[in-house]
């Protein structure tokens, strides 16, 4: 191998160690001259004359990676002021080289970050306990963050956030507000999380024409919710909130309940569930589908390959199935969502659910405080539908107003004023939903489902 050809090599794994292995050093060789250098903290060149040796070279014939070094070289020789941490150099430049992908699904989880996901998974953490998410008003130029739901009975909750709330401030008092504006879900979510106890205010937008209000909110330990139950005179209800460790068994524990009693009929309600973990939807699915693939996953290169079901965890139900899905029902919700119907397992009432049909994989890193939660695939419905952004249209289109759907969001929604689940009991009922509930716009689904067989009409195939 030439110098040069070497040197870039030694640069390159540099930048690597650097982003994704903090921790471990290592030891290479620049140009043949025999130079050492090691990760953060310490020199990066040990030797300033190969540094100048590099930086003489022809700048057209830099490569991008030996313009990384020269910036960071530089930051570190002539900023005003001490790095005090270079790991936050270390990890701003693995952050950024992720959010250069262009997909907000894929990211850098430093230390913090990834202890945070690690809470969600297991279904506990601390903090304001709410959900956030990208803001999609096409009336604000620059990228934007919402509440996209708060958990029931958590501390953002009771401070009196909504979902849908615009986050245009953060801070530790209301006088010194950081602005927001332009920073991404991950971003946003570092300076909102915290230790029970602490506080932090939120400056939110509302309506675009009125002025932001700023909501104290005192950190705490949240559960994240899993199952509710609820039961409809022969009509069993189940509202799964997310997909963590414990989503597939507590979903169990509330069918088991049922399976001593008359129920005929299951609502599964995957309304503003955002997703979790792709195992939990496997498992779900596997108990109401006795064979045949939950979901297709293709990679970049490679055919649809079949993710099939658990058939250990398959039970005989009987009954037939309704989930309720929205627009903020999303990713693994998603799965379940077109696995039970594509299957013919199940009908879908409510909204077109939001179309994230890309599956991330979790990659721990060397140092073992760090990871990365990359893009590698995109998923196919059982009858390799593509839903990435189009998202799943439900076989009966039923909608709520802001209104109603804030109060969905809060479980301030009495059962009478849920057209949605009103409109799923009927369709269990009597195999059909009223004209007056469904929305104009969309056209109804053939008749020809009977809800009492246990199966779908086989015209409940594709979008």
């Amino acid at each position: 191998m030439k110098p040069r050809q070497l040197a870039y090599a030694v640069v390159v794994l540099g930048l690597m160690a650097i982003s994704f292995a903090m921790g471990a050093g290592f030891a290479g060789r620049l140009g043949g001259s025999g130079v050492a250098y090691a990760q953060f903290g310490g020199d990066v060149f040990s030797n300033q004359a190969a540094l100048e040796a590099l930086q003489a070279q022809n700048a057209q014939n830099l490569t991008p990676v030996e313009t990384f070094w020269q910036v960071l070289n530089r930051v570190r020789e002539r900023y005003y002021l001490p790095i005090e941490d270079e790991n936050k150099l270390a990890y701003g430049a693995a952050k950024g080289l992720m959010s250069s992908l262009g997909d907000p699904y894929s990211r850098f989880l430093d230390p913090d970050d990834l202890k945070g996901f690690d809470r969600i998974t297991r279904g506990a953490l601390e903090g304001i306990g709410a959900i956030l998410a990208p803001g999609d008003n096409p009336d604000i130029q620059t990228r934007h963050v919402i509440i996209l739901r708060p958990f029931p009975g958590g501390p953002a909750e009771k401070a009196g956030l909504l979902p849908g709330d615009l986050i245009v401030g953060v801070g530790q008092s209301a006088e010194k507000m950081e602005n927001v504006l332009g920073m991404s879900v991950d971003e946003v979510a570092d300076r909102v999380r915290g230790a029970r106890g602490t506080t932090v205010f939120l400056s939110v937008v509302r309506k675009l024409d009125e002025p932001a209000i700023v909501v104290e909110v005192t950190r705490d330990r949240v559960e994240v919710p899993i199952v509710e139950t609820k039961n409809f005179d022969e009509i069993a209800y189940i509202k799964l909130e997310s997909f963590s460790e414990q989503s597939a068994k507590k979903l169990a524990e509330g069918l088991a309940k049922l399976e001593g009693q008359p129920e005929s009929a299951l609502v599964i309600d995957l309304r503003g569930n955002g997703g979790g973990l792709l195992d939990a939807a496997v498992d779900i699915v596997s108990m109401f589908v006795k064979d045949g693939p939950v979901v297709y996953i293709k990679e970049r290169d490679g055919n649809p390959q079949p993710l099939n079901v658990k058939k250990q965890q398959y039970r005989d139900y009987a009954f037939p199935i309704v989930v309720l899905v929205n627009g903020q029902t999303a990713s693994a919700a998603e799965i379940l969502s077109g696995a039970l119907r594509d299957t013919g397992r199940a009908k879908l009432v409510g909204e077109t659910t939001f179309g994230k049909g890309l599956v991330q994989t979790v990659i721990p890193l060397a140092d073992g405080r760090t990871a990365m939660s990359i893009t590698t695939a995109k998923y196919l419905t059982p009858n390799q539908t593509d839903i990435n952004k189009t998202g799943i249209k439900p076989d009966f289109t039923v909608k709520l107003a802001q209104p109603e759907w804030i109060k969905l969001n809060r479980g301030q929604l009495e059962e009478g004023e849920d057209k949605q689940l009103q409109a799923a009991l009927a369709l269990l009922k009597t195999g059909d939903v009223p004209a007056d509930m469904i929305a104009q716009d969309e056209p109804k689904t053939p008749a020809g489902w009977t809800p009492k067989s246990g199966e779908s009409s086989p015209e409940s195939g594709t979008q």
